[in-house]
């Protein structure tokens, strides 16, 4: 049986534009990042892949900034290329006393 409901083209975005739902995804990383204070990440989206980047102070903040993005609605992909600083205190037991 033919039906004559009409179908819809396939639309993508003109070229160098964003895909409006990629920005979506890329606007709640970053929020979901700004909730958890990993400020210094850089988020990038490539279709529905995201690209996190940036220094974190260890590195179970740089695994909850991955966790993060995976719990993002249409991610498929994170690559995690965030490095951790982990300049530590200086140790209490190397430290001189005053004169």
């Amino acid at each position: 049986m033919k039906t004559d409901t009409p179908v819809a083209p396939d639309i993508a975005p003109p070229p160098n534009q964003p895909d409006p739902g990629f920005e979506a995804i890329k606007a709640e990383v970053e929020a979901a990042l700004r909730q958890r204070s990993t400020a210094a990440v850089t988020v990038e989206v490539t279709g529905a892949d995201v690209t996190l980047s940036g220094r974190v102070e260890s590195r179970s903040e740089r695994d909850l900034a991955g966790l993060s993005a995976w719990g993002t609605p249409g991610v498929r992909k994170v690559i995690n290329r965030i490095s951790v600083d982990a300049r530590s205190p200086p140790n209490s037991s190397t430290k001189e006393s005053p004169p």
